[in-house]
């Protein structure tokens, strides 16, 4: 059990609000002494992880910053919208890695990426849906890094996508709720020591969920899409080396997720950081 995690959900957001309901099912919450923003924190013993119920938006929630240093790894149960409305259980880190902070966040800063809490979530999520416990029209994957808060902690999201259907649904509500649980009992079982950062591809990273899945020993940090690959610069690069709770030791590039120009660039300051790159 990881004692140090603090779920985070919002009374605005009603995928948030499904997960949590069939959270409390599963497991009991009782009060603490600590009260944050005007709100009690909660914990569970079966699961040895905290719990925090916000007002706000999750993805504007920077105001977590000032959390007891004690709160260093947060898991937001949140909402993901999108044009397609795509029936989808996801996972990513937020972050922004130019200028545009339009959903959230600070300009060009990331957040501290949990490889082995986002291996363990998307693995699970995986077999789940193997297992055909996940609803046939619901997609399992990850996001590249995006949107806010940007502070100086740990932070993953867990999404249920894609329109209010969705994300009202009592079954994946049920389905991520018992997913969360047995992640945070289970992520102790993860001995891998370094993860990887990527570059590249469309913004559900295919290339990286392949190798992420089909992959044992493999961890991810920050991921970059090819959206976003013309404004990368070499600190924004050195912060994803920086900000992880595993130690990065490499890049993986999805060569044909970028143009050669691109590739180029990325590949330069790379190896001006000292990393490793990796093709895929």
């Amino acid at each position: 059990m990881v004692e140090s995690v603090l779920l985070v959900a919002s009374t605005r957001d009603i995928a948030s609000m499904n997960i949590l309901e069939h959270l409390r099912e599963l497991i009991e919450f009782e009060p603490t002494d600590y009260v944050f923003a005007g709100k009690e924190i909660l914990f569970s013993k079966t699961l040895g992880a905290y719990l925090l119920v916000i007002d706000g938006e999750l993805i504007t929630a920077d105001f977590l910053e000032a959390l007891p240093n004690e709160f260093n790894r947060i898991l937001f149960l949140s909402r993901h919208s999108s044009q397609s409305r795509l029936p989808s259980l996801l996972v990513h880190f937020p972050g922004n890695w130019t200028h545009d902070n339009s959903m959230g966040g600070k300009p060009k800063k990331l957040s501290i990426a949990d490889p082995k809490l986002h291996k363990m979530l998307v693995t699970t999520l995986y077999r789940y849906k193997q297992d055909g416990m996940i609803p046939p029209e619901y997609e399992v994957g990850i996001e590249v890094t995006h949107h806010g808060p940007t502070i100086e902690k740990a932070c993953t999201f867990i999404e249920i996508g894609s329109d209010v259907e969705n994300w009202k649904d009592p079954r994946v509500g049920k389905i991520v709720a018992e997913v969360v649980v047995e992640s945070l009992r289970n992520i102790e079982r993860i001995k891998e020591t370094v993860a990887k950062i990527g570059f590249g591809g469309p913004h559900y990273a295919p290339k990286f969920l392949n190798m992420l899945l089909s992959k044992p020993d493999t961890l991810l940090g920050h991921i970059a899409p090819k959206y976003v690959a013309d404004y990368l610069e070499k600190r924004i690069i050195q912060e994803a080396i920086d900000k992880s709770l595993v130690p990065i030791d490499g890049a993986l590039i999805d060569w044909k997720g970028l143009n050669s120009a691109q590739r180029s660039r990325i590949i330069a300051l790379l190896e001006e950081l000292g990393m490793e790159c990796i093709r895929v």
